[in-house]
């Protein structure tokens, strides 16, 4: 199994909804759960980097790793597999 597969596949793990307790439904795209239930939406590391980029383009790797408390490493593997740009390939 490639890094990309093990990646995507360790995002689709089954989240239940804290609010009313049924099982939430995952968009990979978008790496959010939705409760289908009562719609209490959560978004997972990948999720939350997606945004963080989408907002402030021109951070580096160690600032998105120190705003979000995610491993570098993580970051790093989100970047080299492709599943995400690089915001700032200079550091």
């Amino acid at each position: 199994m490639d890094e990309l597969t093990r990646l995507v596949r360790k995002r689709e793990l089954i989240r239940y909804c804290p609010q009313c307790g049924e099982k939430m439904s995952y968009s990979a795209v978008h790496g959010i759960y939705t409760c289908k239930n009562c719609d209490h939406t959560e978004k997972d590391t990948y999720g939350m980097m997606k945004d963080l980029l989408e907002d402030r383009p021109y951070l580096t790797k160690a600032q998105m790793s120190a705003i979000l408390h995610v491993p570098l490493r993580e970051i790093n593997k989100y970047i080299r597999d492709g599943v995400l740009d690089n915001p700032n390939p200079d550091q």
